[in-house]
């Protein structure tokens, strides 16, 4: 008799995920708990283990997008009367003949990568297994392609007659261009955290009123205190930016205002007011956009801030954050000048629903500027933009919060004594 392991429910509202990797292959004889399958949804990737003991018989969905309670993998238990009993409720027992028919998973599709290094393979005409992964737990990363396709050697994947053939520059990330000798439309799979990131802009437009006001900041302080202690932090194996400043900031803008240390429940009339101050950190990667969260920001000091940023953005950029590390935040800083020579000063960003605010930063820049003796003089500024939910708030209280925010990031002596 065949069991039918279905992808599992594990939560927080997802319905589809994507597969990753399969530990094992058709013909292998597993026990219950062993890692089965690795995947990833829209929160982060998880390993699951095999509910039952027996031999794999077939792997229904190699690779790409399952849906919860669809059948992934069958096993053959051997005892009829033993898969009853220890199948969750919520498998199936399949005969034979209800069970479709597939082909083994190709070599490249074994291979492990997330759905982002996949997508850029096929791109770029190259066979998965046969580039040198030196990612974590032998992943293949973009930069092992690149390598691979550097050195010009090992085997050409044939694109399928659908395919478009896809034109990119090495070690960026690829944008689409479809073949010209074909003025046909290219699509592309949405990826579950694409999909996630699309629902909930949309969400946070559609229930948030966005407001945002646009500041400048001098910083000439704030240089110079990171400046003073960025070899003291060094030598305690701590990166100090200024990320960690303005996260103390904030932290000082939301004691003074702690309206905007809430959120709003609608179909309640409520305002819910969150007791912890908790920062989340829009993190972009590869494989999408994250926010980790720095819990409790207001209990840390800016060196525990740092170290805890540094582990968490290694961890988004290893796609190994879990579901709490991304949950629980009350506010967002998003960084809108993080890339040099990209440019952007300014923002509209997207407030992190359901939060009440979300605070952009640029990157600190030499600016002309005139000051109380009406003389001109070169200063470091700050750009800030700062959304704000407008049922919580109104404009003339969310521009004193602002000037709260400027006042404590001008000057970190000050605002650390006080915070």
């Amino acid at each position: 008799m065949a069991y039918l392991f279905k992808l599992p429910d594990v939560g927080e509202g997802l319905t589809e995920a994507d597969i990753l990797t399969w530990y094992v292959k058709e013909g292998d004889v597993i026990k219950a708990d062993d890692p089965l399958v690795e995947i990833q949804n829209d929160k982060s990737t998880m390993e699951i283990p095999s509910p039952v003991s027996g031999k794999v018989v077939k792997i229904l969905v190699p690779d790409g997008i399952a849906q919860v309670d669809e059948g992934i993998i069958e096993i053959d238990t051997g005892e009829e009367e033993a898969v009853s009993e220890s199948a969750p409720k919520e498998q199936e027992v399949l005969p034979e003949k209800e069970i479709t028919e597939i082909s083994r998973s190709s070599a490249s599709s074994r291979v492990r990568a997330l759905p982002s290094v996949r997508r850029y393979a096929r791109q770029c005409n190259v066979d998965l297994a046969a580039v040198t992964p030196t990612g974590p737990k032998n992943k293949v990363l973009k930069t092992d392609i690149d390598a691979y396709l550097a050195g010009n050697t090992g085997a050409i994947v044939e694109n399928s007659a659908e395919e478009a053939l896809i034109e990119s520059e090495p070690t960026v990330y690829p944008s689409v261009v479809h073949d010209r000798s074909d003025e046909g439309d290219w699509t592309e799979k949405m990826t579950p955290l694409r999909k996630a990131t699309a629902k909930a802009m949309v969400t946070s437009r559609t229930e948030i009123p966005h407001v945002t006001v646009f500041d400048k900041l001098r910083s000439e302080k704030l240089v110079a205190h990171r400046a003073m202690y960025k070899e003291f932090a060094k030598h305690e194996n701590i990166k100090l930016t200024y990320l960690p400043y303005v996260v103390k900031a904030l932290v000082a803008m939301l004691k003074a205002y702690p309206v905007l240390n809430a959120s709003v429940n609608m179909e309640k009339a409520e305002i819910i007011h969150h007791r912890s101050i908790n920062i989340g950190i829009a993190t972009n990667t590869d494989h999408g956009l994250f926010v980790p969260v720095i819990k409790h920001a207001d209990r840390k000091s800016v060196f525990e801030i740092a170290e805890e940023i540094s582990i968490l953005s290694e961890k988004a950029m290893a796609n190994k954050l879990t579901y709490e590390e991304m949950s629980g935040s009350s506010a967002t800083i998003t960084n809108i000048g993080g890339l040099p020579g990209a440019g952007g000063i300014w923002s509209t960003p997207i407030i992190n629903y359901p939060e009440s605010m979300i605070m952009g930063i640029a990157r600190i820049s030499d600016e002309v500027v005139v000051n109380a003796e009406r003389e001109m003089e070169v200063a470091s500024i700050m750009r800030l933009s700062f959304a704000f939910d407008h049922r919580l708030i109104d404009g003339v209280e969310a521009q004193k919060a602002l000037a709260a925010f400027k006042k404590a990031l001008e000057d970190p002596n000050l605002m650390l004594l006080k915070n």
